[in-house]
């Protein structure tokens, strides 16, 4: 009976050791395919990023948003603080993590398996974003890097039930002879790395977002695709519409903002029972 309980251990070990390796050569397989050169055919993001307010809709010209997001859903069932040492990235640097997220899924659909960091150049990252290349910009994507990085995100992000303490993605990059930035790596945090790797944790969004350079229109896509859902429809009072896109300013600025937009869906506004304003977003005709 010990000889069997012996054999059966032995047999238990050596069956773990094999999936660990089998892992292993997968995970070192999704590391090798986060270097290389791929366009990629869906722009994705994470679902619970895409619901809160993670990054700010300040222009650079406005100066950098310093003082935290702080956000609580109307249930209070989910509560998230930002803060940032370089300041809080708007929603254009958060393009930099749209793009690694969707570059994450596409290994992922092709291994099983999340890879642990991407490799990159300054070229390729500014060339999906839109931007020239140039020593401008160069400057402002090492900038962009150190806000991403700055970044300190607390609250229910991924899960309601379970607090999360700590920055999304971390970066290392090295320069050129120039001194300017060169090769980017990034390393996903393991809390966001797991989310990443649930089947249904991301959405797919309109290739134009990642080229978009205004922070507000951003948010406003990414919101109106999550509302939606599969729904043509979505509507939201533009009181719980504001501090989900971290906006602090007067109401009618706020109004002004979103009107001027130009987003891929038809935007009217109609008064609810006790008089507020509803912002009504439908999948059809693009806005002006």
């Amino acid at each position: 009976m010990e000889n069997f309980k012996k054999r059966a251990r032995e047999l238990e070990l050596e069956a773990d050791r094999k999936e660990s390796e089998q892992r292993q050569m997968k995970l070192k397989l999704a590391n090798e395919l986060g270097s290389q050169v791929v366009d990629l055919t869906r722009i994705l993001n994470s679902h619970c990023l895409m619901r809160y307010p993670i990054f700010s809709i300040r222009y650079p010209r406005q100066g950098y948003q310093t003082e935290p997001i702080r956000f609580q859903s109307s249930d209070g069932t989910v509560s998230l603080g930002v803060t940032g040492i370089f300041g809080i990235p708007n929603q254009v640097d958060g393009n930099i993590i749209r793009w690694a997220v969707s570059n994450a899924r596409r290994i992922l659909s092709q291994t099983g398996i999340m890879p642990e960091e991407l490799v990159t150049s300054r070229y390729r990252l500014l060339r999906v974003m839109g931007k020239a290349i140039n020593g401008n910009n160069y400057h402002n994507l090492e900038l962009a890097l150190k806000r991403l990085s700055g970044m300190h995100i607390s609250g229910n992000v991924f899960n309601k039930n379970e607090k999360f303490a700590g920055t999304l993605v971390s970066f290392s990059y090295t320069h050129d002879d120039a001194g300017q930035i060169d090769r980017v790596k990034m390393v996903f945090h393991k809390d966001f790395r797991d989310h990443l790797q649930q089947q249904k944790s991301v959405l797919a969004l309109d290739n134009e977002i990642l080229t978009s350079i205004n922070p507000l229109e951003i948010r406003l896509r990414e919101l109106v695709r999550v509302g939606m859902g599969v729904s043509p429809k979505w509507e939201i009072s533009l009181k719980k519409l504001q501090p989900l896109c971290a906006d602090t300013r007067e109401m009618r600025y706020f109004n002004r903002a979103i009107k001027s937009l130009k987003i891929p869906y038809r935007l009217f506004f109609r008064k609810s029972a006790n008089g507020g304003e509803v912002a009504v977003f439908t999948a059809e005709q693009r806005s002006r």
